[in-house]
C-alpha cells in the first residue's frame, strides 16, 4: 500500500494566501536547505570529476544534477506555491556559490535572474501541461507508487527539455553555437539522472518514516 502524498494542485496562485505564513516560511527553508546540499554535492564532487573528462561541457551543465530533482519533487508536493520556494532557494544557492567572491553582486545579472525564474516555474508548468494533455495527475500522483515514479521521471525529462532550451536562449551570447547540442544533451542527461537520484532518496526516506506509525504516513 503506497504512502499518501498530497495531490498536485492545479494552476491556482491563490493557494499562496490559504497557507499560514509560518508554513510557507518552513517549506521555503526546507526546499532551500536541501537544494543547497544538493548543489554542494554537484560542485564539490560531480564537477571536479566531470571537468577532468568533459571540461567544455562542465562550464554549463553537470551530468548528475539532483537540484533539478528537488525542483520536480517540490512542484509535485507543493504545486504552484513551489515557484516561490524554488526562487528563494536560487537566491540561497547564488550566495552559497559566490561565498568566496569579493564582489558578489557583480556576478548578478539579468540573465541569471531570468534563469532563476525559468527553473522555478518549469516543473510545475510541466505538471500542468501534462494535466491539460489528459494525464490524470491527481490519480497518478496522489499515492507514492510505481505510477507516480514514472510520472515524476517523465516530468523530470520533459521539464529538462524546456530547461535546456531556455538556458540556451538566455545564455545564447556565452554558449558557442558548436557547443549548443552538447549543452542541451548534458542538461537532459544531468537533470534526468538527478531526478532519478532524488526519487530514490525520497523512496528510502519514506520507507524509513514508515517505521514510525505515529507519523501516520
Amino acid at each position: 500500500m503506497g504512502v499518501v502524498i498530497p495531490s498536485l494542485k492545479s494552476l491556482d496562485i491563490t493557494m499562496l494566501y490559504n497557507l499560514d505564513i509560518k508554513e510557507h516560511f518552513y517549506k521555503t527553508l526546507i526546499v532551500s536547505f536541501v537544494s543547497c546540499i544538493m548543489m554542494l554535492f554537484v560542485t564539490e564532487l560531480v564537477v571536479p570529476i566531470q571537468s577532468y573528462f568533459l571540461p567544455e561541457i562542465t562550464l554549463y551543465a553537470a551530468l548528475i544534477f539532483p537540484v533539478h530533482g528537488i525542483r520536480v519533487l517540490s512542484a509535485w508536493l507543493f504545486g504552484w506555491a513551489s515557484v516561490f520556494y524554488l526562487f528563494v532557494s536560487n537566491i540561497f544557492i547564488f550566495f552559497l556559490l559566490s561565498r568566496h567572491e569579493e564582489n558578489i553582486y557583480a556576478l548578478l545579472s539579468t540573465q541569471s535572474v531570468i534563469a532563476w525564474v525559468l527553473v522555478s516555474v518549469i516543473s510545475i508548468f510541466t505538471f500542468d501541461l501534462l494535466r491539460v494533455s489528459g494525464v490524470d495527475i491527481k490519480k497518478t500522483v496522489g499515492r507514492f507508487n510505481k505510477d507516480a515514479w514514472k510520472l515524476i521521471i517523465l516530468v523530470g525529462f520533459i521539464s529538462s527539455v524546456f530547461n535546456s532550451l531556455g538556458h540556451n536562449l538566455i545564455f545564447t551570447s556565452t554558449i558557442l553555437p558548436e557547443d549548443s547540442l552538447r549543452v542541451i544533451l548534458a542538461f537532459l542527461f544531468g537533470d534526468t539522472t538527478g531526478t532519478v537520484a532524488c526519487l530514490f532518496i525520497l523512496i528510502y526516506v519514506f520507507k524509513f518514516l514508515k517505521r514510525f506509525p505515529a507519523l501516520n504516513l
